[in-house]
């Protein structure tokens, strides 16, 4: 098996917050208090929230991909001005944000080199240390899937509570479509306790649609390529 995922949808509820001057909003958003949780559902309204207080709390705020992970263009990306974010949302009296995590270090959909789409993207930290042994095929290290980069786990901590601290709170989309919405590059799968050929089927997990693939010898590591767009499950039989 090389890769299974599941790819989960979270949503919180976003509103809209019109016929208030700008001025009015700077002045309340300077009067804000810390951001109290975790958020319930109201036992008197349920189209509201509660928060660790019992206050009802109504969400709205703006939406922005690279939140968490700085990405772009170029190696490496062009940071993202968190500070300048969470000002731009209190000036506007907002109050919850989504932290989007991608699962990619490198390439997106719209990174397809037509015009006036970028031919390439770049996306970190990322959540696994890049120690190697071996370069991946993006030319980097390979991911060491036993240890975390805490670099990652870092940022991550330091904005929730950042945003928390500015009376905003945080909803970390620790899944997204985009992530797996192009072929992997492909996967290496040690077959040195294997001999002879193999014959390799791939599974859509979420169809079940089952697309056969080119026989394998055994004997060695070898890099198979995913005959599909998205997550895929691998099955290797033993050939007579």
């Amino acid at each position: 098996m090389i890769r299974v995922g599941m790819v989960a949808r979270c949503a919180v509820l976003i509103g809209a917050l019109g016929g208030v001057p700008l001025s009015a909003m700077r002045a309340r958003a300077q009067e804000r208090r810390e951001a109290i949780g975790p958020l319930r559902i109201h036992p008197q309204n349920p189209r509201y929230f509660a928060d660790g207080g019992g206050r009802a709390v109504y969400l709205t705020g703006s939406h922005t991909w690279s939140n968490l992970q700085d990405q772009g263009p170029k190696d490496p990306p062009k940071p993202f001005d968190y500070e300048g974010y969470l000002n731009f949302l209190l000036e506007r009296n907002h109050n919850v944000i989504r932290l989007w995590a991608w699962e990619q270090a490198r390439w997106a959909r719209w990174s397809d080199g037509k015009t006036p789409n970028p031919s390439d993207w770049f996306i970190r930290p990322n959540p696994y240390a890049r120690t190697g042994p071996g370069m991946a095929l993006d030319g980097k290290p390979k991911f060491d899937l036993k240890r975390w980069d805490d670099s990652y786990f870092d940022r991550l901590r330091t904005r929730v509570r950042t945003a928390g601290e500015r009376g905003v709170y945080v909803s970390v989309m620790l899944f997204q479509g985009w992530s797996s919405a192009k072929s992997w590059l492909g996967g290496t799968v040690d077959l040195s306790g294997a001999k002879g050929k193999l014959s390799s089927e791939w599974m859509h997990p979420v169809t079940g649609k089952i697309t056969a693939g080119d026989a394998v010898e055994g004997g060695g590591k070898r890099t198979l390529k995913v005959p599909f767009t998205g997550d895929a499950v691998l099955y290797l039989r033993a050939m007579p």
